[in-house]
C-alpha cells in the first residue's frame, strides 16, 4: 500500500501491527517542529527535532 499526503494534511492511517514504513521527504525533517494530534483530549503537542544528530526517531516533547 502507499500513500501521498501534501503539506500540512492531517493524516490518519490502520495498519497491523508488524507493519513498516519508508517516509520519503522533499526536505530534512530531522530539523522541523512537528505536531502530535490527540482528538480524545482535544490536544496538540509540539515536537521539537532533537539536538543529538539522531535520525532513529527521538525527538524531544514540548506541550
Amino acid at each position: 500500500m502507499a500513500g501521498i499526503f501534501k503539506a500540512h494534511e492531517v493524516h490518519s492511517i490502520h495498519f497491523p501491527d508488524d507493519t513498516r514504513f519508508i517516509r520519503v521527504t522533499g526536505t530534512d525533517l530531522s530539523k522541523l517542529n512537528t505536531k502530535r494530534y490527540d482528538q480524545k483530549t482535544g490536544t496538540v503537542t509540539v515536537i521539537e527535532p532533537n539536538d543529538t544528530g539522531d535520525v532513529s526517531g527521538a525527538a524531544s516533547v514540548k506541550n
